[in-house]
Parts: C-alpha cells; structure tokens; sequence
C-alpha cells in the first residue's frame, strides 16, 4: 500500500527565481538602487546583498527565457508527470517583495520610468494628477 502510494504521489514545485552572484555582476545598470544610490542593502536574515531591479527588462528577458528552459526540461524528463503545482517566488521572503530594509526600493531608472509609465496610463494630463 504503501509504495503504491509513493507512485502517486504529486510534488508541488517551489521555484525562486533570485539572481544568482554572477547575473548580478554582469548587469549592474539592472540592480535595485535605493534611496541614497546604494545597490546593497543589510536585508533581515540575508546579509548584505544586491536584488536585481523587478522593473528590469533585462531581468525580466531573463527571467522568463529561464523559466521557460525549466519547463521545457520538466517535459523532457517526464517530471511534469508529478507535478501538482507549483509556487514562483521572488524577493527574501518568497512574497515579491523586497522586506527588511530601511530603504525604500526601488529607485532604480528602469523603476521609475515604469512608474512614469504607470501614471501616464493612469493620469492622462498634470491637472488630473494634481486633482488625484
């Protein structure tokens, strides 16, 4: 019953999609920056670390060209088979989220052009902004 049970079994996949040292190093300009410039911050439970900005496209590209290679491997290998579902997290707590700093991220050109963005789509002119 038991190794019958065992050959049923589904996983449920956790899948963080963090950068690893080396992205990190070859893309500077893609790194979250705070408030005051820095790109590494003191993050509670994780030392002193770089976060690639989420607002990134480079990260993004790479991000999904990743996770599409993951995928593909899970079909390959049959894997796929077993999978129940699957969690994709990012940030230190797994919750997207950048937590644990007195910096307020993300200040990062690629943020703030994606914020700009943002409130063009929102605000379509200064008076309808100013009067939000």
């Amino acid at each position: 019953m038991v190794a019958g049970f065992i050959a049923e079994a589904l996983l449920m996949l956790w899948v963080y999609r963090g950068a690893p040292d080396w992205w990190m190093d070859l893309h500077p300009d893609e790194l979250q920056v705070y408030a005051d410039g820095s790109t590494a911050r003191e993050l509670q439970q994780a030392g002193r670390r770089m976060v690639p900005s989420l607002a990134s496209p480079t990260w993004q590209a790479d991000c999904e060209r990743a996770m599409r290679e993951f995928m593909r491997w899970l079909v390959w290998s049959d894997w796929f088979k077993r999978v129940g579902g699957a969690l994709v997290t990012y940030g230190i707590t797994w919750e997207w989220s950048i937590l644990g700093t007195d910096g307020l991220p993300d200040y990062s050109l690629h943020a703030r052009r994606y914020f700009r963005s943002y409130l063009r789509r929102i605000y379509p002119d200064a008076a309808a902004l100013s009067q939000s």
